[in-house]
């Protein structure tokens, strides 16, 4: 599944994030964009470029789908063909309001924090 992944450019914790996935994506099956870019706002609803701490994979696939928040780091994650897609996978079997509750900690919490 290729697609194009959707994050806040202006988030330190989000652009680490993103080199990260970057490199897990050897086969080049992504495509990263900022929330705050032209493509995002051609492509997405005006609510989600809006938010800022919600995480956007819309697949390539017809029809194109939509993943938010946990969702779209799963299904990013197993994108990337990466082993860590594994994990991903199992990540998915968690309810997803326990997924998103984790995730929304994050994104609330993500300027205090620094990837390295």
């Amino acid at each position: 599944m290729k697609g194009t992944f959707y994050y806040d450019a202006s988030c330190g914790f989000c652009s680490a994030s993103i080199e990260r996935l970057r490199s897990f994506d050897r086969t080049q099956q992504l495509k990263f964009e900022p929330l705050q870019g032209a493509q995002a706002k051609a492509q997405l609803p005006k609510e989600l470029i809006e938010s800022l701490d919600t995480a956007v994979f819309e697949t390539n696939e017809a029809p194109a789908r939509l993943y938010l928040r946990s969702d779209a780091v799963c299904k990013a994650l197993i994108a990337t063909q990466h082993p860590i897609a594994v994990f991903a996978t199992i990540a998915l079997w968690i309810p997803k309001p326990l997924r998103d509750l984790a995730y929304n900690w994050v994104a609330k919490n993500r300027n205090r924090c620094e990837l390295k």
